[in-house]
């Protein structure tokens, strides 16, 4: 097991960042050290992100340094057994107003369209974290399953698509910032 690296976040939060690359195991244990964060003295906010927990804390009760060894003993301390998830069945319709860049996917990856539906559609899939926000989700195994190519980000703006459409990014990524003005 890698040793995480902690480091502030501004006077009120800690990052305990997990080497790269990122893994089912390294996330349960992220997982494992936000549910015991969670009663810590001085403690305000837990957020679990992909590889990664940050901890915000009240810097005039809490002590960071103690904070960075709690967080250091409980990384060392929980194990990467999986934890008690939920299911969730996302409703996906797929091409058209939905997904006008289905045909360019799959002719990048020398699937058909309809091959490129069943291997998306045709698992479960365990999320790592809610990315930019909660509908945002970041999930494990998609790049796998579904092509042996990713698919690169397009060179021009793509069409708007309907809201609660879904997009795949090239794995673990950020999308670009906008240009200013956009």
């Amino acid at each position: 097991m890698s040793q995480p690296r902690i480091f502030p976040l501004g006077d009120a939060a800690l990052v305990c960042e997990a080497p790269p690359p990122a893994t089912l195991d390294c996330q349960r244990r992220v997982w494992a050290a936000a549910e015991l964060a969670q009663d810590w003295p001085h403690v305000l906010e837990v957020v679990p992100g992909m590889n990664n927990l940050t901890l915000v804390f009240d810097p005039v009760e809490g002590d960071r340094d103690a904070l960075t060894a709690r967080l250091q003993d409980a990384w060392q301390a929980v194990s990467a057994a999986p934890a008690a998830g939920r299911e969730v069945e996302v409703p996906v319709q797929y091409g058209g107003e939905f997904g006008p860049d289905l045909g360019a996917v799959a002719n990048h990856t020398g699937l058909s369209v309809r091959e490129v539906i069943e291997r998306h559609s045709g698992g479960e899939y365990v999320v790592f974290s809610s990315a930019f926000s909660r509908a945002s989700p970041i999930w494990a195994d998609w790049k796998r399953r579904c092509t042996h190519r990713a698919a690169h980000r397009r060179d021009s703006k793509c069409r708007p698509v309907r809201s609660a459409s879904a997009g795949s990014r090239r794995a673990f990524t950020r999308p670009r910032r906008p240009a200013a003005g956009n």
